[in-house]
C-alpha cells in the first residue's frame, strides 16, 4: 500500500509540473490569442475587450491558478478560436482518436504476441527469417507513408473503402469502425513489428538462463518451459515497452488523422497551435500527459504482481 501511495504522489507532482510547463510555454511563445481570434483588421478596443474577457490582462500567477482550478473541475474554458466550451469541442474528436487508438492496439497485440512467440519457437528457421524481414520492412516505413500506401492499395485499387469518406459514429457505428480500421492498421504495423522483435529478444534471452536448464533437467517439455516459465519472466520488460507504445498510439496519431482526413484530436491540435488557441492546446496536452502518466502508474502496479521482487523491495 505504501508503494502505491508513493506512486500516486509522484503522479500528482508530475502532472502539476507538466501543467505549469504547458501554461508557461504559451506565455513565452510570441503572439496574441485575442489578435489571432479577431484578425489583424480588428480595432484596438475590440482586442482589449476580448483580452479582458479571456482574462489575459490578469497577472501570470492568477491566470495559472484560475486555469489549474478549472482543469481540476474539468473546465478548460472557452476556445478563443471557436468561442465554445473546449470540453464540447473535444468530445466528438476524442471519440474518434480513442476508437482509432483502441483498434490499433488490438491489431498490435493480435499480431505481435503470436508472431513473437512463433519466431522463438522457430528460431533460425524459415518462418523466423521471413517474419524478421517483414518486421524490418515495416519498421523502416513511416506510418504516414504506410497510410498513403494503404489508401492507394485498399482504397483506390481494391476499393475496400472510400478515401476521405469518413463515416460518423452517430450515422453508422459499423461504418465508423470500418473506416477507422485502415488508419489503425497504418499505426499498428510498425509498432507491432517493433514489439515482435522486442518480445523475441526478451524470450530468447530468458531461454539462455540457468533456470531453463534446470527445468529441462527436471523433464519439462519445451512447451511447458516457454509458457510456464520463460513467457512470464520475459514479459516484464515487454510490458514496459508496451506501456510506452500504448501512450504513443493514443498521443501520436496526428499524421495518420491528416492522411485519412479523420476529425480527431490530432488535426484539432495542429489547427489550435497555428491559431494560438491556448485552451484547446492545453486541454489536449493535459489529456496526453494524464494518459501517459496514468499508463505508467498502472504498469508500476502490475509489476508487483508479475515480479514478486518489486513487492519485496
Amino acid at each position: 500500500m505504501k508503494y502505491i501511495f508513493k506512486k500516486i504522489i509522484t503522479l500528482i507532482i508530475t502532472l502539476l509540473v507538466i501543467s505549469l510547463l504547458t501554461f508557461l510555454a504559451f506565455q513565452i511563445i510570441p503572439g496574441d490569442s485575442a489578435l489571432t481570434a479577431l484578425g489583424t483588421n480588428a480595432t484596438k478596443e475590440a482586442i482589449d475587450a476580448l483580452r479582458e474577457e479571456l482574462g489575459l490582462n490578469e497577472p501570470l500567477f492568477i491566470r495559472y491558478g484560475s486555469w489549474l482550478s478549472g482543469i481540476i473541475k474539468g473546465d478548460f474554458g472557452l476556445s478563443s478560436q471557436y468561442n465554445i466550451p473546449v470540453s464540447s469541442l473535444l468530445k466528438d474528436r476524442f471519440i474518434v482518436t480513442f476508437y482509432l487508438a483502441v483498434i490499433a492496439l488490438i491489431v498490435i497485440i493480435v499480431l505481435s504476441f503470436p508472431f513473437g512467440i512463433l519466431t522463438v519457437k522457430k528460431e533460425g528457421g524459415f518462418l523466423d527469417r521471413v517474419i524478421t524481414l517483414i518486421c524490418q520492412i515495416n519498421m523502416a516505413i513511416p506510418p504516414f507513408f504506410l497510410g498513403m500506401l494503404i489508401t492507394l492499395i485498399f482504397g483506390l485499387i481494391l476499393k475496400m473503402f472510400t478515401p476521405g469518406a469518413y463515416v460518423g459514429i452517430q450515422d453508422n457505428f459499423l461504418g465508423f469502425l470500418g473506416y477507422l480500421f485502415f488508419p489503425a492498421v497504418a499505426i499498428a504495423l510498425p509498432k507491432a513489428a517493433m514489439l515482435i522483435k522486442f518480445l523475441r529478444s526478451s524470450l530468447l534471452r530468458q531461454l539462455k538462463l540457468d533456470y531453463v536448464r534446470t527445468a529441462r533437467s527436471k523433464g519439462d517439455t519445451e512447451h511447458q518451459i516457454l509458457y510456464k516459465h520463460v513467457l512470464k519472466n520475459g514479459l516484464i520488460p515487454v510490458i514496459t515497452f508496451l506501456a510506452m507504445m500504448i501512450a504513443d498510439v493514443f498521443a501520436g496519431s496526428i499524421m495518420i488523422e491528416q492522411v485519412f482526413s479523420l476529425p480527431g484530436l490530432g488535426r484539432l491540435l495542429v489547427v489550435a497551435i497555428s491559431n494560438r488557441d491556448f485552451p484547446v492546446v492545453s486541454a489536449i496536452i493535459m489529456y496526453i500527459a494524464i494518459l501517459i502518466v496514468f499508463i505508467n502508474f498502472i504498469v508500476d502496479i502490475l509489476y508487483q504482481y508479475i515480479d514478486p521482487r518489486v513487492r519485496i523491495s
